[in-house]
């Protein structure tokens, strides 16, 4: 299998490679032939084989931008693969995580629904926490009971995602190609103009959204939700993707970390 990774990394007097370089080693692990190619505004030295940084000029733009310069080259690259993956640099997508999608795309891909991940974050006591939920929209109680938000499919059982923001996409290369040539993939890219028209705190809150859109890929085409596969009533663990940044799990956030079991356990 021929894998492309697109990973968005951005550069200042206070960045720190640390998590890029885990995010990398776990990539080059796999037994799959993979190509990484960083998206970046400094060069990056990676002193890794099969590993590619490409520097985007972003003096004139808003930072944020970055985030959509693969989309380019992806465009312009004519080489086929047959998974694409797209991460923020500190996303851990371990080999297992990449099983657990290729053995449910082909479940879920003739219906146009999409495999799901969730981020996790640890703390201190390297518990685990769902860091993508709105705390305000979900009620998060281990008796829960999400009946409603089940659907079986070829005698699997799968839970719609309710949020699926996960900081990643994953796609085969039909669905990548589809997407490509679809309007959302180069949707930001032609609205810098009109962006940079806005008054400051629009512009704030607008460029949260572009950055966190990158990430998102082809969730704007097919509106059926994500799923995430049901083992024993809990979601399977090889879901989990790690946030190695952990940004949130110490914070008062919206987006509140949550403890993972309690947050996907249906009774």
């Amino acid at each position: 299998m021929n894998i492309c990774v697109n990973i968005t990394y951005f550069q200042n007097e206070n960045t720190s490679n640390k998590h890029l370089k885990q995010v990398i080693e776990a990539l080059q692990s796999f037994n799959e032939n993979v190509s990484i190619f960083i998206h970046t505004n400094i060069n990056y030295d990676t002193c890794y084989n099969n590993v590619f940084s490409i520097v985007h000029d972003i003096k004139n733009i808003h930072p944020y931008f970055l985030t959509w310069k693969h989309r380019h080259f992806l465009l312009t690259h004519t080489k086929q693969y047959d998974v694409y993956l797209y991460l923020e640099d500190d996303i851990l997508f371990q080999e297992y995580n990449l099983q657990y999608w290729c053995e449910y795309n082909s479940i879920l891909k003739p219906n146009q629904n999409t495999v799901g991940f969730i981020r996790i974050e640890t703390d201190a006591q390297n518990e685990e926490y769902v860091i993508d939920v709105p705390c305000h929209n979900v009620k998060y109680k281990k008796n829960i009971q999400f009946a409603q938000h089940i659907q079986a499919i070829n005698q699997h059982t799968f839970l719609k995602q309710r949020y699926s923001y996960c900081a990643l996409w994953l796609l085969d290369n039909q669905s990548f190609n589809t997407f490509k040539n679809s309007e959302y993939f180069t949707i930001f890219n032609n609205n810098t103009n009109i962006i940079n028209t806005l008054d400051d705190a629009m512009c704030n809150k607008h460029y949260k959204f572009i950055r966190e859109c990158a990430a998102h890929g082809d969730k704007h085409i097919f509106s059926k939700p994500c799923l995430l596969p049901l083992k024993q009533g809990v979601v399977d663990v090889r879901s989990k993707v790690y946030h190695l940044s952990k940004k949130y799990t110490n914070k008062e956030t919206l987006h509140k970390p949550v403890p993972t079991y309690s947050s996907f356990y249906v009774q």
